[in-house]
């Protein structure tokens, strides 16, 4: 009997009207906010409101369906058969005939019609659901011609055996099979019944089939038609454990397939060993369905209902197949309880989706939160940045750096020396001869300029292989500090949030110019002159010129390893203070310039964030707002006011 009496009509209603104009108030926001996936979790918002809204128009569908579904071979096919009065549905001995589901209605024009994706991509849940929604008059053809195509079918037995056999291959499976039949008791306006393939270990995919999950969201009723000779299968209870929990209040009922066998033996052993299977088979069930679901099951020989329709020698058979008390049982609680039934159904549904989209707001605000906060937090590193560098001290490096630099240094001015003897050796032997003091001068002038420039121009030369070396030397060392200090620890940052990484110390070391040895002519002792020798023309002879440039050799190498030492101290005092200051500067630069590039690159995205939590809450408010209605439609029609 009908329990939706006017006072729960009236809070159905309430709730319906608000969520009407919930709809209403969330599509004049901003929509792209959260349908563009930039947000994680917010994209499935929109999604789960087209489902609230399919489930509020599910309140003015005027199509009751009825899922029937079971293990292989448990009749379902011949049950379906019986209850159209026409052979829509394949049988055949020994075989599960039935690979696509199809929806039975009532029609006064029999045929078959199959729904075919017209899309390039893969969508199978939502085309399901649009389908359903024609036939449950929720969407019109005109909805349904952009996405999918319909192909029309007279009703033969040989074209339901085509389109729905597991052994019949199309090129193209169709969405949903709809078959158009007169019906009978059961089969009437405003009722349909879904055929299931059966469900077993070795074929069946349930969870990954769109019209399972359609059944676990949507259908009405549900007829577990269960064998007499077979156990029940794990995969129909693990589908059963499935639909309540999704569905608590959707009914459910155990329909019994009386198979007749082991005819020699009384009548009273098969009717006992039939009690027990069946007894058996509702124990399972009921602890599948848990403590406080109500059970109704009905016991039926399907084999003696389908021949006693389909063969007029057998239409005796037709009261003792028991058909007839299920679809009068049936038929009863369909034109007394099917609106409450479809209401509470309804009703269990919006409550499911207004819950979805509450979940999803909470996860997506979660979400934003953490961006946020990741947000503010990154910008907290980059001031960590900033003191991990202000905090490198280089102390041992530089130390180190020093000596090695000195000994290189050294190493070139002993070079430089080894070419000045080689230059001396020369002009001995060039010299060897006498000539005027005067000229002799001028021989060791110039030898002084050009030893004194080969410092500057081939053995300390900034830009050659020395400067090369030094650099090489003081980045190597640099970098060692850097290291000691955990300054990778910053480069990793950088990289995590795909930014820059740290100039390399080469690249600070090549700004910093680095000096070049003094270039002057060496300092040496010149050949006193009298003033008779600008009033006559002395000379010295070659042994007197190989004593001057003796002495001159010594002036110079002590000259030359003087200049070393005050390139080395410049470089240790001056210049490589230079390159460290210089490289404090570069590296806090290089990260408020990454932080600067963070924040404008954040900027948008931040201002989105700030956007769509602000229309999440308010989304969340209005579900809040509806949460009362909610409950006291609940408790109506659980009171039955």
């Amino acid at each position: 009997m009908e329990v939706s009496t006017e006072r729960a009509l009236n809070a159905v209603d309430k709730l319906l009207g608000s969520i009407d104009a919930f709809f209403t108030s969330f599509h004049v926001k901003r929509f792209d906010l959260l349908e563009n996936g930039l947000i994680q979790h917010s994209e499935a918002i929109p999604a789960a409101m087209r489902q609230l809204r399919r489930a509020r128009q599910e309140f003015d569908a005027h199509l009751f369906i009825v899922t029937a579904f079971g293990p292989l071979k448990s009749g379902k096919s011949t049950f379906i058969n019986s209850v159209a009065r026409a052979k829509v549905s394949p049988t055949q001995y020994g075989r599960e005939c039935t690979l696509n589901p199809s929806i039975i209605i009532q029609d006064d024009h029999p045929g078959i019609e199959q729904y075919f994706s017209k899309l390039p991509y893969d969508d199978d849940n939502e085309l399901f659901n649009l389908v359903i929604d024609y036939l449950r008059g929720m969407a019109t053809i005109a909805d349904l011609e952009a996405k999918i195509r319909v192909e029309h079918t007279p009703l033969t037995e040989d074209e339901v055996y085509n389109k729905l056999s597991r052994h019949y291959v199309q090129a193209e499976r169709p969405i949903i099979t709809v078959i158009k039949a007169p019906g009978g008791n059961l089969l009437r306006k405003g009722v349909a019944f879904l055929d299931m393939p059966g469900l077993d270990g070795s074929i069946s995919n349930w969870r990954d089939d769109p019209l399972h999950e359609w059944v676990a969201e949507r259908t009405d009723f549900v007829l577990f038609i269960q064998s007499s000779m077979a156990a029940v299968n794990m995969e129909s209870i693990e589908f059963l454990r499935h639909l309540v929990a999704k569905r608590p209040q959707l009914p459910v009922w155990l329909v019994q397939n009386i198979i007749e066998a082991r005819n020699w033996r009384p009548p009273e052993e098969i009717d006992r060993e039939t009690q027990m299977q069946m007894e058996y088979t509702a124990r399972h069930i009921r602890e599948c369905l848990g403590r406080n679901r109500d059970l109704p099951q009905m016991v039926v020989n399907l084999g003696k209902a389908g021949d006693s329709i389909f063969d007029r020698n057998y239409a005796h058979m037709f009261e003792e197949s028991g058909l007839d008390r299920l679809e009068t049982r049936l038929k009863e609680i369909f034109e007394q309880s099917k609106n409450s039934i479809k209401l509470k159904n309804n009703m269990e549904g919006v409550c499911r989706r207004l819950q979805e989209i509450a979940k999803i707001c909470r996860l997506a605000l979660s979400t934003l939160r953490e961006s946020e906060g990741l947000y503010n937090e990154n910008l907290k590193n980059f001031d960590d940045c900033q003191r991990k560098i202000a905090q490198i001290k280089y102390a041992a490096e530089i130390k180190n750096l020093n000596e090695s630099v000195a000994r290189y240094a050294h190493e070139q001015a002993a070079a430089w020396i080894k070419r000045l003897g080689l230059e001396i050796e020369k002009k001995i032997e060039q010299l060897n001869h006498a000539i005027p003091r005067k000229e002799a001068n001028e021989h060791l002038a110039k030898l002084a300029a050009t030893i004194g420039s080969l410092g500057q121009q081939l053995f300390f030369a900034p830009r050659g292989i020395f400067g090369q070396r030094i650099g090489e030397l003081t980045a190597s060392s640099l970098e060692a500090g850097e290291k000691a200090a955990a300054l990778s620890e910053v480069d990793k940052f950088l990289e995590s949030i795909e930014l820059e990484s740290l100039p390399s110390v080469m690249s600070t070391v090549r700004k910093t110019p680095l000096p070049g040895i003094v270039d002057t002519p060496l300092s040496y002792d010149q050949v006193k002159l009298s003033f008779l020798d600008n009033i006559i023309t002395r000379r010295l002879d070659g042994a007197e010129m190989q004593t001057y440039l003796l002495d001159a050799h010594k002036s110079f190498t002590i000259d030359i390893e003087t200049r070393a030492g005050q390139w080395v101290v410049y470089y240790t005092e001056v210049y490589l203070n230079d390159v460290l200051d210089r490289r404090a500067k570069d590296l806090s630069a290089h990260i408020e310039r990454q932080k600067r590039v963070y924040m404008d690159r954040l900027a948008e995205e931040m201002q989105r964030i700030q956007e769509a939590k602000h229309l999440i809450n308010s989304l969340m408010e209005d579900l809040a707002g509806l949460d009362p209605l909610v409950q006291e439609a609940m408790a109506s029609l659980r009171r039955g006011d």
